[in-house]
């Protein structure tokens, strides 16, 4: 992984290239053509303290190829290295071509790329372009090393060569210091590593190895770490001065070198304390790689725990928190590295004086410490994490119905993962820390209850990792308390007004404990405005529920439990089964409490869910504690029902989309009149209680259906000359039915008056899939009238054939009264001919039969809509050929043109799990997109008319959401819990202090200090 920011701060440098035989050190035209420059010595050196062990010497291989290694100072970025350092050649030119000058070369560097290897960064740099300088005018360039310059030492040399004289001093650090320091910070890696150091070496290095082109030295000092200790210690013994080894060797003449005096001069001291700088500076950088891996294996385990004891939601969010941990590390520790000691604040750094009492000095350096302190702490961006945890959650608040669902208490508590793996680092950098037992007073040893003794003074206990087991177990407890008991899916009661006046549920938000009755023993004890009531449809009293919302009585809530069996999501079909009489009572139920509902002015918030396993555990005992006479409260615990919404807001301009598509007619050769038109109207969206259940499978999503297959059967009709009719076919869904028809009366204002016309007749279809064989007619004109009876001749005929009964319903329109109940009559005010077919007997009420919650895919029976399908299409087709009194069947069963039960059933599950309530549908919503398609799958010139609903109606969002079912503990039970934690520190406390100070100091902890005023005689 490349990071492209020049401008970061870097951890280990590697300048790589390859040296060639020239005064630039570029290959030729050919590349080929110029030969190498093996064995050089190149230096880096830095005019800044922005490198450590600058300047860095190297030495190029039989190929030419170098690499030196830099190890910048903690605040040191790549644009400051790239600035204040250079690369020398500093052998001369004529060494490998005598026809060159005796000059070296000196050339700028250019960044070019960090990689993340394992857990660290390198950052990769090469020489940018060499310019010919001879040695005397490299000093004039400010760079030029102030250290005499000797051969490059091989990486993988353990030992010192031995100088021949003894007062020769050893070579200077710088020359190999990078090397050096690497060497042995990873042998004492290997000797006193556990296994997560070595694995965050192995990682380490496996990334450099992977990531580098030019690693053979760096893989020679990884390979040399795996040393013999006893040799190291045997060579470390033969380097002192006077070594009697040593000694006698050159005494006996069997050694040239004398013994070399090892006490350093001062300057070798510096170089002592600048290999100390960089030793500890790759301690602190594998110190930041094991808390980071620590970290991600804390969160992996942790995560896996989730997965298998909790949900996959739970466990993604508590990933989510674990990455959003690692990147919270990682920030942390670039704050920590940019802090320099002029940024700290002096009261930090001011010495304490042991002073008696609180003075108010003290009080304002405590002031002073936690003002500057906050701001050094909120001045770093790895604040804004936790904030985007709670951003990522309100996201996926917008998204309920999704199958992911972020939970936001897992996710806060992953991100804490770095506090855990530091605690663990705690206990790893503090392994030797023993127990010690001091001995009885008659000289005994507590060896009986101890494993081993290792004096006879103490007896010292190894401690063990168990510290480490119980931290993972409370942090998996943590992520088990964190879940709730269950998350479901609910959908708030709609909240509409209707010129201006509000109805529905005003509140969203939920958060109170739950209750289960009205009337119960411990509904009377307790604060109704705090509980929320959970009430299953099955078991709900009407009348209780009618008087208590029309006395607008106090609730902190209610949510109503729905069968499966009123679930969009459940598309099995029950085949029309109103036989089934429970089902069926529960429908009537529920037709009467959406009426309720939908008219009365709710101000509390008012959910629908449905029923499981979960829910009913829940609603099973918190109707067993209503029984006992103990609601949930704060002090005796309980459930509690959470759901977190935003206080809703207005829909501007709620939009409604028309959709329409013609099957042109033929013409007669030289006829130049307009042919007739003949409708064919469905109004495809719903109203109801819950608009995010609202999905209509009969009203009208039966409708819709068979216009569709209406459209389908007659394209194959019209699709060739022989066949075509005489009659343009003109297909049309409108929106906005539940409101008059508001979408019917725009469309017909905006066709042109021509071809409105046109237009012989409009049949609007309307629920038409119920189980029952009755079907009515609805007109808006007399039935006397000539072209009624023709409309209602043609389908009786019809229907008597399919076995089915078509009445005649005739409504006059009462011009004063705006409301319109039958989409027909928006054409009747119009003076165009058109009927409503539908099962229906009478005009529903207002928002009444608009596809609410009791109109499920269960109820809706497929072969009562194939049957009206091919009732309006054989009627439609004898009037267009001029075959009304004949028996003829033109689409019969097993023909090409027979309805097709595949198709209607597809659609008609898809309708049954798509909610419509038009003004929460966006203009390009994907259900008016994929209407538009199918539509013009089977007609020509479709086209979607936009409009905007009349101002009467205002809704509001906020429609559905998350359900989190939290179990709540009482006061006493925490009461309870903080008396047993705080028995138990006591207790750890007293036994720390007698075993490692004995008993008489716990006991002087208790007693009155001695007074230390003396007396006088």
């Amino acid at each position: 992984m490349s990071v492209a920011e020049a401008q970061s701060t870097v951890a280990i440098v590697h300048v790589n290239g390859t040296l060639y035989c020239t005064t630039n050190a570029s290959p030729g035209p050919n590349g080929t053509a110029t030969s190498v420059f093996p064995n050089a010595t190149l230096q880096v050196a830095c005019s800044g303290d922005v490198v450590a062990n600058a300047p860095s010497n190297a030495t190029s291989n039989a190929n030419g190829v170098y690499r030196v290694v830099l190890i910048p100072r903690p605040n040191a970025t790549v644009d400051s290295i790239v600035s204040n350092c250079r690369l020398f050649v500093l052998i001369p030119l004529s060494t490998c071509n005598l026809t060159l000058p005796s000059a070296g070369l000196v050339s700028d560097l250019r960044f070019v790329r960090t990689v993340l290897i394992g857990f660290g960064r390198i950052t990769y740099m090469v020489a940018a372009a060499a310019e010919f300088k001879r040695m005397n005018s490299l000093s004039a360039t400010g760079f030029f090393p102030k250290y005499p310059v000797a051969k490059s030492r091989r990486h993988c040399s353990r030992v010192p060569a031995v100088l021949s004289t003894l007062k020769a001093s050893p070579p200077p650090l710088n020359e190999f210091a990078g090397d050096d320091v690497l060497r042995e910070f990873l042998k004492e890696r290997e000797l006193s590593g556990d296994f997560i150091a070595k694995l965050s070496d192995e990682l380490w290095l496996r990334g450099v190895v992977a990531n580098s082109e030019s690693l053979g030295e760096f893989e020679g000092i990884a390979d040399n770490q795996k040393f013999n200790a006893p040799r190291l210690l045997e060579e470390e013994s033969e380097g002192g001065f006077l070594k009697l080894k040593r000694t006698n060797e050159w005494l006996l003449g069997e050694d040239n070198s004398a013994p070399m005096n090892k006490k350093m001069a001062s300057k070798e001291m510096r170089n002592d304390g600048e290999r100390r700088k960089m030793l500890n500076f790759l301690r602190y950088e594998a110190l930041k790689r094991e808390l980071l891996l620590l970290t991600v294996g804390i969160g992996t385990a942790c995560s896996g725990y989730c997965l298998v004891a909790l949900s996959v939601q739970a466990a993604v969010s508590y990933a989510t928190g674990v990455i959003f941990s690692c990147l919270y590390f990682q920030l942390l520790c670039k704050h920590a590295d940019n802090i320099s000691r002029e940024a700290v604040p002096e009261v930090f750094t001011k010495k304490k004086s042991k002073k008696i009492g609180i003075r108010s000095e003290d009080l304002e350096d405590f002031v002073e410490r936690t003002l500057k302190g906050s701001s050094i702490a909120l001045s770093s961006p790895r604040l804004v994490i936790p904030a985007a945890i709670y951003g990522l959650w309100e996201l996926s608040q917008h998204f309920t119905h999704d199958i992911f669902d972020f939970q936001l208490v897992p996710a806060m508590v992953g991100l804490f993962a770095y506090k855990a793996a530091a605690l663990v680092q705690v206990y790893r950098d503090n392994e030797d820390l023993q127990f010690i037992f001091p001995e009885n007073t008659d000289g005994s040893k507590l060896q009986s209850s101890l494993p081993m003794a290792k004096s006879q003074s103490t007896v010292l206990v190894e401690p063990v990792y168990s510290s480490v087991i119980a931290l993972l177990i409370i942090v998996m407890a943590c992520v088990e308390l964190c879940d709730a008991v269950t998350v479901v899916d609910v959908y708030r009661l709609v909240q509409y007004d209707l010129a201006g006046m509000p109805f529905g549920s005003r509140l969203a938000a939920l958060n109170h404990h739950a209750g289960s009755s009205l009337f119960s023993s411990s509904a009377a004890a307790t604060d109704l405005s705090r509980t929320v009531l959970i009430l299953p449809v099955r078991e709900l009293n009407l009348t209780f529920i009618r008087e208590y919302i029309g006395q607008t009585k106090p609730l902190g809530g209610l949510l109503l439990l729905l069968p499966q069996v009123f679930n969009p999501q459940n598309v099995d079909s029950g085949g029309g089964s109103d036989h089934d009489s429970a089902n069926k009572a529960i429908k009537e139920v529920l037709v009467e409490l959406e009426k309720l509902l939908l008219h009365a002015n709710i101000p509390y918030p008012v959910y629908f869910g449905f029923e499981d396993d979960h829910v009913n555990a829940v609603l099973a005992d918190v109707k067993k504690n209503d029984a006992t006479g103990q609601p949930a409260t704060a002090t005796t615990g309980g459930y509690k029902l959470v759901v977190a919404a935003p206080e809703p807001k207005k829909i501007a301009s709620p939009a409604i989309a028309n959709i329409q598509g013609w099957l042109p007619g033929l013409k007669a050769d030289g006829d130049s009149n307009q042919l007739p038109t003949i409708a064919v109207v469905a109004s495809y969206d719903t109203f109801g209680a819950a608009p995010a259940l609202s999905v209509g499978s009969d009203s009208n999503g039966s409708g819709v259906v068979a216009l569709l297959e209406i459209a389908r059967l007659f394209s194959v009709l019209y699709s060739s000359a022989k066949t075509r009719g005489r009659y343009n076919l003109l297909f049309v869904l409108t929106s906005g039915g539940p409101y008059n028809y508001n979408g019917t009366h725009k469309w017909l204002r905006s066709l042109d008056q021509r071809l409105r016309e046109t237009i012989d007749y409009a049949i609007c279809l309307n629920s038409i899939g119920s189980i029952n064989n009755d079907l009515w007619i609805h007109v808006s004109k007399p039935p006397d009238n000539v072209y009624i009876k023709q409309i209602f001749q043609g389908f009786s005929s019809v229907s008597e054939e399919l076995g089915l009964k078509v009445g005649l319903k005739h409504k006059k329109i009462n011009i004063s009264n705006p409301r319109v109940a039958w989409e027909h009559e928006q054409f009747s005010k119009l003076r165009v001919t058109a009927a409503t077919l539908s099962e229906l007997p009478v005009a529903p009420d207002f928002l009444e039969s608009t596809g609410g919650l009791s109109d499920s895919r269960y109820f809706v029976d497929e072969a009562s809509i194939s049957r009206s399908v091919k009732l309006v299409a054989e009627s439609l087709a004898r009037h267009i050929y001029g075959q009304e009194q004949k028996n003829i069947d033109i689409f019969a069963d097993n023909s090409s043109l027979s309805v097709n039960p595949s198709y209607i059933r597809s659609w008609l599950e898809f309708l049954s799990t798509t909610p419509r309530v038009a003004p929460f549908l966006s203009k390009n919503d994907p259900l008016i997109m994929a209407l538009k398609k199918e539509l013009a799958d089977h007609t020509f010139e479709v086209s979607v008319q936009q409009e905007v609903l009349d101002g009467m109606f205002t809704f509001y969002d906020s429609i559905s959401g998350r359900l989190h079912i939290y179990q709540v503990a009482s006061v006493t039970f925490d009461l309870l819990l903080l008396l047993v934690l705080g028995s138990y520190l006591i207790t750890l406390f007293c036994f720390l202090v007698i075993t490692t100070r004995g008993l008489d100091d716990l006991i002087s902890l208790f007693r009155r200090p001695t007074s230390r005023k003396v007396k006088t005689a």
